[in-house]
């Protein structure tokens, strides 16, 4: 069986300087970072897509651009019967970086393999040396090459430490696109520890949008500039009206569902008292979710019994067919229901937009009384500890 990879981050806590901005009148508040020990993340998976082209040696390559630096990914399958391997280089001619190989799938038809594993790049840096810059990589293809689908993803790795309204926050920074810059604000996803559980979940309001003027309750603020590598956030008092953010957090009174399973048949929880219960958000496309949904029904039998409760599955899937794919190629061991419609689907539906939940995966539980007990970004963070 195989582990489930561990988080490894660079945390940032910053120092809160307050400052005004010469001419405009804007408090602004600017956060610097030293080094320091990791810390529990979520993701929003928005995997960037990257093209594939073969090769007359057999092999298949995609390249990578970050900052004017070239990466190459080389898909090598020197065996029709082993999935195949990943070699990332930088440059044409450099040495391999990171070596990553997968598994099969059985199919009856044709098997699919999937490769997949983290790399961490070297990108240029403002500072003496060049900076690390670690992505996820995910691969899958049949064995004809028909369809092979390689994307990366950048990890959570820049936090910091700010004081907005009086109260001291915790922040978190991830380079959504994956282009290896975190200054674009459009392409920033941003979240916010606002329970002091030292986790940067992504969701029960813990997420705001860094081009928009927030509040967290301390007043309307906004996020003026990011420096390219993210050690660097401006953020300024704003003359905006900011709704404050909603936050489902630990007390709180859950959204109780009922609804239709992605396997036709009832799915409910929280409709009555006196059970705990354990709500999962998955998708299909979330590659992280594969990984902890795999490791939780290996280990199902040790985990369900200790937890004492129920555990329900809430999907963000679009396409039934996908999410019921997904549900059997994973061996999902608990029920899952569909959130959302045509009109409101993705990050807008129903459920995600009551939980608040802005990253996969995500998972809460729902005390006996119905109130919210505890919530992480990481299903497997419920698992016992081995």
């Amino acid at each position: 069986m195989p582990e489930a990879r561990p988080r490894s981050f660079r945390f940032r806590v910053g120092v809160a300087l307050a400052l005004l901005a010469a001419g405009c009148g804007e408090a602004v508040v600017v956060g610097t970072s030293v080094d320091a020990p990791g810390a529990r993340v979520g993701r929003t998976v928005d995997p960037r897509s990257l093209s594939l082209a073969s090769t007359s040696d057999g092999r298949t390559v995609a390249w990578l651009s970050l900052r004017g630096t070239a990466f190459r990914f080389d898909v090598a399958a020197s065996d029709p019967s082993r999935p195949p391997t990943i070699d990332v280089v930088r440059g044409e001619g450099g040495a391999a970086i990171a070596r990553l190989t997968g598994a099969w799938t059985l199919d009856s038809a044709n098997p699919l393999a999937r490769v997949g594993g983290v790399a961490t790049l070297r990108l240029p840096s403002s500072g003496a040396s060049d900076r690390p810059y670690s992505i996820d990589i995910a691969y899958e293809g049949r064995a004809n090459r028909r369809g092979a689908r390689l994307t990366v993803e950048a990890t959570l790795s820049e936090f910091g430490e700010v004081v907005l309204g009086g109260r001291a926050f915790r922040y978190a920074l991830r380079d959504a696109n994956a282009d290896g810059s975190y200054a674009d604000l459009d392409h920033l996803d941003f979240a916010f520890d606002r329970d002091g559980d030292d986790g940067f979940d992504g969701g029960d309001g813990e997420s705001i949008d860094p081009s928009e003027p927030f509040d967290l309750g301390t007043g309307a603020f906004a996020v003026r500039s990011v420096s390219d590598d993210g050690t660097r956030v401006e953020f300024v008092t704003s003359s905006q009206r900011a709704n404050a953010t909603p936050f489902l957090g630990r007390g709180d009174v859950a959204p109780s569902v009922a609804g239709t399973g992605i396997d036709g048949r009832p799915v409910s929880f929280g409709t009555s008292r006196g059970r705990r219960t354990l709500v999962v958000f998955w998708a299909s496309w979330c590659h992280e979710c594969r990984d902890e949904l795999v490791e939780i029904t290996a280990r199902w039998d040790e985990f369900q019994p200790g937890f004492d409760g129920d555990v329900v599955g809430v999907t963000i899937d679009t396409d039934l067919a996908k999410a019921q794919e997904f549900a059997r190629s994973v061996g999902l061991r608990f029920p899952s229901l569909r959130d959302g419609d045509a009109s409101h689907s993705g990050w807008s539906a129903p459920l995600l937009t009551a939980y608040g939940i802005r990253s996969l995966p995500a998972a809460v539980i729902v005390g006996a009384d119905g109130r919210v007990e505890r919530r992480r970004a990481a299903v497997l963070e419920f698992l016992p500890a081995r």
